[in-house]
């Protein structure tokens, strides 16, 4: 017969294997979490442009929210500012002089985003190339501008052009 000794042994040697698995689980899903975490779980501050608001309020904004989430968090940033309802055209999709300027576009076949904005900004229908192949990304037409001849002008909106250049309008 085996003695009380005998006995928490086995049954120590049988849990330790369990308590082993457990613990190697929980290191696999620590370390998952962790990394899946720097990727996906950013901090995204959406600032939301109305009438009444000016651009110092809204950097204003931008700058307090940024600063409490760095003083309490060490990860990344990402601010977001959606203009698609927003009536007053962006400086960024008017031309920088005053004028309006309307004229024919001729997009070229076989032309990436990156040389359809620059051909936007030679054409001085927009002043910022980044700018145009953000929001054509964020709408997710980017991939689908097409060549042709488009009647544009400054004084269109952003969304409005990339949607008229990706046939969407």
């Amino acid at each position: 017969m085996k003695t009380f000794s005998d006995k928490t042994k086995d049954l120590f040697y049988d849990m330790i294997d369990y308590i082993i698995i457990i613990a190697v689980i929980i290191c696999v899903v620590g370390i998952i979490d962790w990394r899946l975490g720097i990727v996906f779980d950013k901090k995204i501050a959406a600032v939301e442009f109305s009438e009444e608001s000016n651009s110092a309020e809204v950097i204003e904004e931008i700058e307090s929210a940024t600063t409490n989430e760095l003083e309490s968090n060490d990860q990344p940033i990402t601010v977001s500012i959606d203009v698609s309802d927003s009536t007053t055209p962006l400086d960024s999709n008017v031309s920088e002089s005053s004028e309006v300027v309307s004229k024919s576009v001729e997009i070229p076949s076989g032309s990436s985003s990156q040389k359809i904005g620059q051909i936007l900004v030679d054409s001085r229908i927009i002043s910022d190339k980044q700018v145009f192949l953000t929001r054509a990304a964020e709408l997710h037409l980017d991939t689908k501008l097409q060549s042709g001849t488009f009647e544009l002008s400054s004084d269109m909106k952003l969304d409005n052009i990339i949607k008229k250049i990706a046939g969407r309008s």
